[in-house]
């Protein structure tokens, strides 16, 4: 069984997922949790672009929508400014959007080296 359901967008996981905290690892790097139990956990889902770049950019078919993610993880770093690029862009106090967060910049396979 898989760690969390994506197709029930359940982000609780379950049976095998959930592993107590009597990990060798843990308990190395936290000796007061060695014998302490998990009482709760949570599944943090991932988003990535080719580029690793966000995607800000208008539907391409339904002008009065927009699509700002691509985080790569570390996206809840730049929440606040890029909640206000994109409502600069939706106000048309930012005319134009950065060319490489555009949907016609992103691949289909990933260009983008992590480390």
């Amino acid at each position: 069984m898989p760690l969390c359901e994506e197709r029930k967008r359940n982000s609780i996981p379950h049976g095998a997922g959930v592993r107590t905290a009597r990990s060798p690892r843990i308990a190395e790097r936290f000796p007061a949790l060695a014998d302490a139990p998990v009482v709760d956990s949570r599944v943090c889902q991932y988003e990535n672009t080719s580029s690793g770049d966000f995607i800000l950019d208008r539907h391409p078919t339904i002008e009065n929508v927009w699509f700002a993610g691509g985080g790569s993880g570390h996206g809840f770093k730049h929440g606040p400014a890029v909640g206000e690029y994109v409502a600069q862009l939706v106000t048309s106090v930012q005319p134009t959007v950065e060319p490489r967060f555009l949907f016609a910049a992103k691949a289909t396979t990933q260009n983008r080296a992590v480390f």
